[in-house]
């Protein structure tokens, strides 16, 4: 999650959907981002713990907010008249496309949690069910988004499919000549995200993740142009 008081913008970081390298794009034109040294990791607890304080001037320009900070949050924390004097956004994924990319980066990644457990399933499909099983919102793109009934808070969804036309329409609208740097390339571009599924799975996804799909218009073979 990417927010600059000065430049008046909101970027929603939504999971393997090219969070990290519009962040490091628009990183040096937004608020400092969250540090990793333990006396300052306190800092990232801010926002949820303040809420609606964060509207105070001096306390809005010193919180940093955690990495996957929904919509919802950070318009309760700043206030709903100044997150609707913002130009926000975010970007989405072909939500079957999306959970191959995010099964590789856990495997290629033996720092992030749950990495043992997932080599030990052994397989794509095993990993599926057992992330469908756990519940995490991260599955859902519409929970990082949506208030709470289900409208879309950002202004923009850009998709990952068509990434640089997209993201080059942001940039044009903030008026910041910034490239687009390609950081976290998924290991596993030369197949089809396809190929991962038989029919079952392929349905039960879609089943899983039947809110993204309708929102944003998504299917098994693409997306719906919009």
């Amino acid at each position: 999650m990417l927010i600059s008081h000065r430049n008046r913008f909101v970027f929603i970081h939504c999971m393997k959907a090219a969070g990290t390298s519009i962040e490091r794009a628009l990183g040096p034109h937004a608020e400092p981002q969250p540090s990793e040294h333990w006396a300052l990791r306190w800092r990232k607890n801010m926002p949820s713990a303040l809420g609606p304080l964060n509207r105070l001037p001096v306390l809005r320009d010193l919180v940093q907010y955690r990495r996957h900070t929904s919509a919802r949050r950070v318009r309760l924390c700043i206030g709903a008249a100044r997150w609707d004097s913002y130009r926000t956004f975010a970007f989405v994924r072909n939500p079957w496309s999306r959970l191959v990319s995010l099964y590789h980066y856990i495997l290629s990644h033996p720092e992030v949690a749950h990495h043992a457990e997932v080599v030990r399933l052994g397989s794509f499909a095993r990993y599926v069910r057992w992330e469908a099983a756990l519940g995490r919102g991260r599955l859902h793109q519409h929970a990082d988004l949506c208030d709470a009934s289900g409208r879309v808070l950002v202004k923009f969804v850009g998709r990952f499919e068509r990434l640089e036309a997209d993201f080059e329409v942001i940039t044009r609208q903030l008026g910041l000549p910034v490239s687009l740097p390609h950081e976290n390339r998924g290991l596993y571009t030369e197949r089809d995200y396809r190929d991962y599924y038989d029919a079952e799975l392929r349905d039960f996804v879609g089943r899983l993740c039947a809110r993204d799909c309708e929102l944003f218009g998504y299917h098994f073979d693409g997306s719906v142009d919009r």
